[in-house]
């Protein structure tokens, strides 16, 4: 029996699908940490960076200065001292920008992205892009997940396994699919939850006891 759909798009498919619900999501995070040179304000980041989820100077957190605020102070920035902000520039060139212009030299950190370099280097935590390999969605769902996209993908190619309707009930899969697990990561990941500690137990409030007033009851001798 001839082969429908060869390897190639096969993988082709699956890394579609990856990339798409990876960019959806910001499920995948990685760290870098940038090499500061005095009197120089803007720093390229890695083209896997879909997006910045926080920057830390020396383990103090950074605020993002909105596009907005950036128009309306104006430019260029000439001020010089420890940042406090920065801007996130994604259109065209992957570049962070710090406020006010750093007045040191930090060496970047190679190890110990989310250890003990926290506290020395100046550090970029983002959501990226998948390699398909290291760097991937969550693999207790990855095969099952992106088996829907390449199925109705496939199907809807020009090819001897064209079937529209089978397309479409796999479109219909994938998206609900996709909906389903984007929500397992949300909650998994940005709801509020209550502290887990080993080392001791978190008790709830207990509540609190009645004030009676002094003229309360009977007075017996």
């Amino acid at each position: 029996m001839p082969v429908v759909f060869d390897d190639a798009t096969i993988t082709r498919f699956s890394n579609d699908g990856e990339n798409q619900f990876a960019s959806a999501t910001s499920c995948i995070v990685d760290r870098v940490s940038l090499a500061i040179v005095s009197g120089t304000a803007n720093y390229t980041l890695p083209e896997s960076c879909i997006n910045i989820r926080r920057v830390t100077w020396r383990g103090k957190w950074m605020e993002p200065m909105p596009h907005r605020d950036y128009r309306e102070r104006g430019f260029p920035f000439t001020s010089l001292g420890e940042p406090t902000s920065y801007i996130y520039n994604n259109i065209l060139r992957q570049t962070i920008q710090f406020f006010p212009t750093p007045n040191e030299t930090i060496a970047a950190a190679t190890t110990n992205l989310y250890g003990s370099s926290i506290g020395t280097s100046v550090i970029v935590e983002y959501a990226r892009t998948p390699d398909y390999y290291t760097f991937i969605i969550p693999s207790y769902f990855r095969r099952y997940l992106l088996k829907t996209f390449v199925l109705k993908m496939c199907f809807a190619i020009e090819s001897k396994g064209t079937n529209i309707k089978a397309s479409k009930y796999w479109d219909a899969k994938w998206k609900k699919i996709a909906n389903d697990y984007a929500l397992i990561l949300d909650d998994l990941h940005n709801q509020p939850r209550k502290l887990l500690a080993s080392t001791y137990t978190v008790l709830k409030p207990r509540p609190p006891r009645p004030v009676l007033p002094a003229s309360f009851g009977t007075y017996v001798e």
